[in-house]
């Protein structure tokens, strides 16, 4: 079955849903020296690992990722094979270092957690420039892709700006929009292996609460326990 994006979407979402309660980020093994055991080494393995090929997904583009795997599968089918195996069938398709970029995630248990901090608007020639400050804390340095959602009408999807972070810390993102945008969220479509759902979120307060996407949100501030 090929998942549509917003399928894709929901997947990724309980999965990391899954690895957040069973705290699969506390797991005393990384992925390179994986082992069944505990509640919280599954969801390392399971949880923490899709969301990890999710990484390389984005990293190297949907026809990369999908013909590598394809190939692969083509020739090993019901053989016993190790992780260099698989990433020999990318090395064709690509100039990327993929041992070199999965290093840190295989051989550390990531645990990262991603916030926004503040937003200012201001209107500028008849246009809104935002600017979202936003938090990235890691055990070590990761290359995190990711996105940021904005949205600027109460109906229909948000704007999609993607991101890349390689470092822990401060990270601070600008757009211009038509009109002034009322809801933000990072990672919308729960593609970090993160610590918690929490801190992701801000949203300006609206007249109408119908429209609320989050009703605890206040004006001018980020939702800190929203799991939107």
């Amino acid at each position: 079955m090929i998942l549509g994006p917003d399928a894709a979407r929901s997947v990724r979402k309980t999965i990391l849903n899954d690895f957040i309660s069973r705290k699969g980020f506390q797991a005393k093994i990384t992925l390179a020296k994986a082992q069944k055991g505990s509640v919280a080494q599954r969801a390392l393995i399971y949880k923490y690992g899709a969301l990890v090929w999710e990484q390389l997904r984005q990293k190297l583009g949907d026809e990369i990722f999908f013909a590598g795997f394809g190939n692969f599968f083509k020739k090993n089918l019901f053989k016993k094979t190790v992780l260099t195996d698989l990433l020999r069938y990318w090395e064709p398709y690509t100039k990327i270092n993929i041992q070199e970029y999965l290093g840190p995630w295989i051989n550390h248990n990531a645990q990262i957690t991603l916030t926004v901090d503040k937003v200012e608007t201001q209107a500028k020639n008849g246009k809104y420039e935002t600017e979202v400050t936003m938090n990235v804390d890691s055990d070590e340095d990761y290359e995190i892709l990711t996105s940021l959602e904005y949205k600027i009408d109460k109906i229909g999807k948000g704007v999609l700006i993607p991101l890349r972070f390689i470092k822990k810390e401060i990270q601070t993102v600008r757009f211009e929009s038509d009109k002034e945008p009322f809801f933000l969220k990072l990672d919308p479509d729960y593609h970090v292996p993160r610590m918690t759902d929490s801190g992701l979120t801000w949203q300006k307060e609206t007249e109408d609460v119908r429209f609320c996407t989050d009703p605890g949100a206040q004006e001018g501030k980020y939702v800190p326990n929203s799991s939107i």
